[in-house]
């Protein structure tokens, strides 16, 4: 017998530039609203016992390399359909907490954090029974979280849904380098890892851009070259490991023009989507960035590159942020 669909319902703290005063619904399986005192005294009850819930505290998040805290005034609920809830977990983690961080992302100066507190299958009621919890150097931040207006929350849910229909992907991108930022141990290897994966962001994005030629007059010259040169060089007699070294020189050449091709595609999506010069320009410092320095680990110390991840993700939110927004 095939394993059955089981609806579970996971709920945790979330910490954003602006909420709800009331409830939100995001969408027909997601909605945030915020922690009364009911829920408050159930997580000071239960096991494992979650004590940074107690009041009165500020709105702030902290993380360990392993575990993110939200400490908030609100929370939020997802439900999803799935066999088991190790595939629950996925499920959220994938494909809806990229949506709705991105969707509540234009509402302060940082990205959005949540910390899911419990998870358990739920009834048609809606339930929730055997809850567990998902718990098994750091960072430390700050909301300045006002409420949300009523068009803002017209605009939440709007984005929320234009996320996954448009930028699903890159909205996945964008959650996994939050995640990976706040878990960081601020050795280079590991800014540079964050610094790329924001920048993935600004990759999907642009890559959608379409330019009237592949490749300029001058770069397709170049290519061609690149190409005759490789096929005269490719005899019979050559072992397949010394053709496999030619062809990937070509390769590597032919990146090398694709890659000054996305900086086209860089400034046409900042045009298209109405990004300040200042955002293009960091955008394209970032691709630069990518391309020669990171791609050379041990070149930068953490001091260098700890600005670098906040211009990262500040540039990959307004991309993304924008891009939705046209759709809107």
């Amino acid at each position: 017998m095939a394993n059955r669909l089981k609806t579970w319902t996971a709920w945790g703290l979330i910490g954003a530039g602006a909420l709800p005063a009331g409830t939100l619904i995001v969408s027909p399986d997601v909605r945030v609203d915020r922690l009364d005192d009911e829920r408050r005294a159930q997580l000071v009850r239960e096991t494992p016992r979650a004590d940074h819930v107690r009041p009165p505290f500020p709105v702030y998040f902290s993380a360990l390399p392993a575990e993110v805290i939200v400490r908030s005034t609100h929370l939020v609920w997802i439900r999803v359909e799935a066999i088991d809830h190790s595939e629950a977990w996925d499920i959220i983690e994938r494909t809806c907490l990229p949506s709705i961080v991105v969707a509540l992302a234009p509402y302060g100066d940082g990205a959005p954090r949540i910390e899911f507190l419990r998870i358990g299958e739920s009834d048609k009621d809606g339930v929730i029974s055997d809850a567990i919890s998902p718990w098994v150097g750091g960072t430390f931040g700050g909301f300045a979280t006002r409420l949300l207006t009523a068009a803002e929350e017209g605009s939440v849910r709007a984005r929320d849904a234009l996320g996954r229909r448009y930028a699903a992907q890159a909205c996945r991108l964008y959650y996994d380098a939050t995640q990976q930022q706040v878990r960081t141990d601020r050795s280079p290897r590991s800014l540079g890892n964050i610094i790329q994966n924001y920048f993935l962001v600004i990759e999907d994005i642009a890559q959608r851009e379409k330019l009237p030629d592949e490749l300029n007059d001058a770069d397709q010259r170049s290519a061609t070259r690149h190409i005759a040169k490789l096929r005269d060089s490719l005899k019979p007699e050559m072992s397949v490991a010394a053709q496999t070294k030619k062809i990937r020189a070509t390769l590597r050449e032919l990146a090398r023009l694709e890659r000054r091709h996305l900086k086209d595609r860089i400034k046409a999506s900042a045009t298209r989507l109405g990004l300040p010069d200042s955002v293009c320009d960091d955008a394209l410092r970032l691709n630069e960035l990518r391309n020669t320095t990171l791609s050379h680990p041990g070149q930068l110390g953490p001091g260098n590159l700890d600005g670098e991840v906040e211009v990262a993700e500040r540039t990959a939110r307004a991309y993304l942020i924008a891009f939705i927004d046209s759709h809107l």
